[in-house]
């Protein structure tokens, strides 16, 4: 019954193998168009992520079903397992390939960073300010040092790392135009609740009371601490991974809207059929027949 429809890639051709913990790749726009004869195709990465850093050109992006065309100078910033490829038209600049646990090792201590990393961004460089010329600036110390064999490679490329990242992320919240405030217990919690969602839905449904108790929260409280993360309620950021889930489901295989409803361990698919109408504007069979008609914002 499955169908993929997106190979999963190591990198940008080779078929998905072990990744080192500190995994951390570079390459110039420059060498890949050379290489894929500026194209590579819609693909994933299940446990890596990228940090585009545009310099001058233009780079076609698709995400999932859609496409946008970027133009340097500018940042982009694509998580794993987000659907995406590349056409790269006179692109300068570096693109960097990072293991899922080397940035979640990093950001450690930065809940409230590592959370914007869940999300595809795209940051033009008049809008990230001097930021931007930083961020250049890191890169190219970067790929310096990944090409050169020099005493204390591990721990330069580590320390560099992380000023890349901070800035990628100052930049980030310099385009939306918000202060930075930390807040590690609330988002720990938030977190915390992610992950129980996400191993809820390959076991049993649970209700928000239940997801609470785990927590060692009240409903109220956890309630509190979504819409002051996420400015949504609990429920509301339970509902978003089904349909995520079933968007993923409706573009990538050929389970009928029962079976998906059935593997998301919602009982009923007519509930589940006006849940999907509510989020999406439209039901699971049109959805399929025409994705555009998605209004889906995680």
């Amino acid at each position: 019954m499955y169908k993929e429809k997106f190979d999963n890639y190591h990198l940008y051709g080779e078929r998905s193998k072990p990744i080192p913990s500190d995994f951390i790749h570079v390459q110039s726009f420059d060498s890949l168009i050379e290489l894929y004869d500026g194209q590579i195709k819609p693909h994933l990465h299940t446990l890596l992520m990228h940090i585009l850093v545009i310099k001058a050109g233009k780079v076609m992006v698709t995400l999932s079903k859609k496409e946008v065309e970027v133009t340097g100078p500018c940042l982009v910033l694509i998580p794993a397992n987000i659907v995406h490829g590349f056409l790269y038209d006179k692109t300068k600049g570096w693109a960097f390939t990072i293991s899922s646990n080397y940035l979640d090792a990093i950001l450690k201590p930065l809940p409230a960073f590592k959370l914007k990393f869940n999300k595809v961004h795209i940051l033009a460089a008049e809008l990230a300010g001097a930021n931007f010329l930083n961020l250049s600036l890191m890169a190219d110390k970067i790929a310096q040092e990944l090409n050169a064999d020099l005493a204390g490679k591990a721990l330069v490329l580590q320390s560099s790392l992380t000023l890349l990242l901070v800035e990628s992320l100052r930049a980030l919240y310099h385009q939306e135009n918000k202060s930075f405030t930390q807040d590690n217990r609330k988002l720990k919690y938030y977190q915390d609740f992610q992950n129980l969602i996400k191993e809820s839905l390959l076991t049993d449904t649970k209700n928000i009371s239940q997801y609470a108790k785990e927590l060692g929260v009240t409903t109220i409280h956890l309630n509190r601490i979504c819409q002051s993360v996420a400015g949504k309620s609990a429920l509301h950021v339970v509902q978003d991974f089904l349909i995520q889930g079933a968007l993923n489901y409706l573009n990538n295989t050929d389970y009928s809207v029962s079976e998906i409803s059935f593997i998301l361990k919602i009982k009923d698919p007519f509930y589940f059929s006006r849940l999907f109408k509510k989020h999406i504007g439209v039901s699971p069979k049109v959805y399929r027949k025409n994705p555009s008609h998605s209004r889906f914002e995680n």
